[in-house]
């Protein structure tokens, strides 16, 4: 079955961030979520879509289509 939208699929990854692990899910423990319904990035849902299951991939998404550029001037502290 292909990912398109309004399907369920089942997301292994490993997030890399500066060489870095950042975040992962597992065969054993993945990522479930509903495609073409705004839970992933959208830049990620598109270069996904139409995969399908076991296909392999390696996907590198530029700031801009992700969280955007690191900006230190907006950083500020929240109180707990």
């Amino acid at each position: 079955m292909k990912i398109e939208k309004d399907k369920v699929v089942a997301l292994a990854y490993e997030l890399e961030v500066e060489g870095k692990i950042a975040d992962k899910a597992t065969k054993e423990e993945p990522l479930d979520y509903i495609h073409g319904n705004n839970v992933l990035l959208p830049a990620l849902e598109v270069k996904i879509e139409g995969m399908s299951e076991g296909d392999k991939f390696d996907i590198v998404l530029k700031p801009e289509e992700g969280y955007g550029v690191y900006d230190e001037n907006k950083k500020f502290p929240l109180p707990k």
